[in-house]
């Protein structure tokens, strides 16, 4: 979900898609009371094997299940669900990556919002190949740009807007970037100035 969304909109957001688990930070979402059968959970105290036990839903089924809802805006009336069911992602990451065909030091660099699909699609990508996988919470083109150095990205995905700002800021400085080795980026075609 976009939490940048104002407060109505989202309340309305999570009638609409509960029972869920929606996995958030806590000021993202101040002031928002769950529905019924939502569960919202804190991304920053996610189990880490400390073994307190934690109620989490059933997992089980068949692969037709619903594992993510994208709330599309279109240029007018409210967000529309795009909706993804496990069998479409499954398909999606079997069809177009090889299991553990990371190298080593391979790393993937996440800067696009968590409720873009190609922010889902990167992240499973990169699991299922084996890559490591850095964060970049808030898109700034020198963040991005020092990240990508820093950490020795190898393959990252962008939309084109944050392309052409990338662009824009090498011509700002020096940056290594001999890792990287791919970058990808869709939703729109890519206007140069």
């Amino acid at each position: 979900m976009n939490y940048r969304l104002a407060k109505d909109e989202l309340s309305e957001l999570l009638e609409r898609i509960a029972p869920a688990t929606l996995f958030t930070t806590g000021e993202a979402f101040d002031g928002l009371t769950a529905p019924d059968g939502m569960i919202l959970t804190d991304r920053n105290q996610l189990p880490t094997g400390d073994g307190v036990e934690r109620a989490w839903p059933d997992l089980s089924g068949d692969g037709s299940e619903i594992a993510v809802q994208l709330f599309t805006s279109g240029t007018t009336g409210k967000p529309k669900a795009a909706i993804l069911r496990h069998e479409n992602l499954m398909s999606y990451i079997l069809g177009t990556v090889e299991f553990a065909s990371a190298q080593e030091g391979d790393t993937s660099l996440i800067s696009v919002p968590p409720y873009h699909i190609a922010s889902i699609s990167q992240v499973l990508s990169a699991i299922y190949a084996g890559r490591r996988i850095v964060f970049l919470e808030n898109f700034e083109a020198r963040a991005w740009l020092d990240l990508c150095a820093a950490e020795r990205v190898t393959n990252a995905f962008v939309v084109p807007t944050m392309l052409v700002r990338i662009v824009d800021e090498l011509a700002q400085g020096s940056w290594d970037l001999s890792a990287l080795r791919g970058i990808s980026f869709g939703g729109e075609r890519c206007r140069w100035r």
